[in-house]
């Protein structure tokens, strides 16, 4: 720690400045954040937050990073021309991180000025210790990938004395290695934070509406800071109405649960009551019939059908492609050949292969054809071997 004048100078390694800088921010309800870029500071949390740069990109992007935040107002402009329309003392607390340097050295004296003017609590700067180049000849774009090139070049460079001993310094001279840094700079170099307490004390409250939006929206435009408001008190009406509406959706869903489940709960009764039919028909002397027909009758005959498919599919008379073409309605209802000739095909007097005439064998077998067996079927299970 040292002086430099009335001036108190703090000096911190890398590793803890921006950790231990943070003690000597001091709690505001409005912050007014000039040249915030992508990202407003978040080491204060104010109930009002001013974001404030030249860039429409930039609040284009911050806009749609906080849709719903009331807490944030967003002015597109320039930086003293943004802070001129403020009245005097009308925030707590002015930030201008990594802007300074980015002005004309005249410009940046100004905004001293100015932002002194409009502060009422503390003043907080960040930049470069010294002037550092950072022009930027092999691309279109800034270091974010956005159009803020020109933006971003440093046009002065800054020392503490630059500031003047009302302001203390917090500086870091090894904070950023030219190889790490996300702009292309000529060499490693140090910042500092340049920080001004006022310790102003209000004499009477702020009105419901804060006379800096009053006084600020005279100096710009004719209702520049009421249409902002108008526009954040109609999102607000719009949330309030958004919530309304999904409560009175929530109270009618839960009504029609209600209903749902005594339909579902009448549904359940009625289903109690059919099985208990069901159980009662189950014990009547029809279903045990139907289930020892089925137990000995229709399954041994669907065992013989799969039986007569595949021995009729296995003898050497059965020609599948033969069959399909002969009979272009089998071929063309999808269905297994074999077993189409085993319960239709021979019944119709259709062969199983050109080398075997299924109507010439029944005729000289009319027993087979009185027991309506299949004559493919009774020729290799029997016929063969018959002498």
């Amino acid at each position: 720690m040292g002086k430099l004048g009335n001036a108190m100078i703090y000096k911190y390694t890398s590793d803890s400045f921006f950790r231990e800088i943070k003690l000597f921010f001091h709690d505001a309800e409005t912050v007014l954040d000039i040249g915030c870029g992508v990202r407003p500071c978040l080491d204060i949390i104010p109930k009002t937050h001013i974001c404030l740069d030249p860039s429409k990109e930039y609040m284009d992007i911050l806009k749609s990073c906080h849709p719903k935040n009331t807490q944030y107002i967003f002015l597109n402009t320039d930086a003293l021309t943004g802070l001129k329309t403020f009245a005097d003392l009308s925030v707590d607390t002015v930030l201008a991180l990594d802007l300074i340097e980015h002005l004309k050295k005249e410009d940046g004296f100004e905004l001293l000025k100015e932002a002194d003017r409009v502060a009422k609590k503390q003043i907080i700067f960040f930049t470069p210790l010294g002037f550092v180049s950072n022009e930027q000849t092999d691309s279109d774009t800034d270091a974010w990938g956005l159009h803020g090139k020109e933006l971003q070049k440093h046009r002065s460079g800054w020392l503490p004395e630059d500031f003047g001993d009302a302001y203390d310094f917090h500086i870091c001279e090894t904070l950023y290695k030219k190889e790490t840094h996300t702009a292309k700079v000529d060499k490693d170099f140090g910042a500092f934070y340049a920080i001004k307490n006022k310790f102003y004390k209000e004499t009477s409250p702020l009105p419901e509406t804060p006379l800096f939006v009053k006084e600020a929206a005279q100096k710009q435009e004719p209702n520049f800071y009421d249409k902002i408001l108008q526009s954040k008190e109609a999102q607000i009406k719009n949330q309030n109405e958004l919530l309304k509406n999904q409560n009175e959706q929530i109270k009618n869903q839960s009504e029609q649960i209600k209903i749902l489940n005594e339909q579902i709960k009448n549904q359940n009764e009625q289903l109690e009551k059919i099985n208990l039919s069901l159980a009662i028909i189950r014990k009547h002397p029809y279903f045990k019939l139907r289930r020892l027909a089925k137990k000995y009758i229709i399954r041994p005959i669907k065992s013989l059908i799969n039986d007569e498919v595949k021995t009729v599919s296995n003898s050497a008379f059965f020609n599948k492609k033969w069959y399909l073409e002969e009979y272009d309605d089998v071929r063309k209802a999808s269905m297994d050949p074999a077993k189409h000739y085993v319960k239709f095909g021979w019944k119709e007097g259709r062969n199983p292969g050109p080398d075997f005439n299924g109507e010439d064998y029944l005729d000289k077998r009319p027993d087979v054809r009185e027991e309506e067996m299949c004559p493919l079927y009774h020729y290799e299970k029997f016929g063969k071997y018959e002498i």
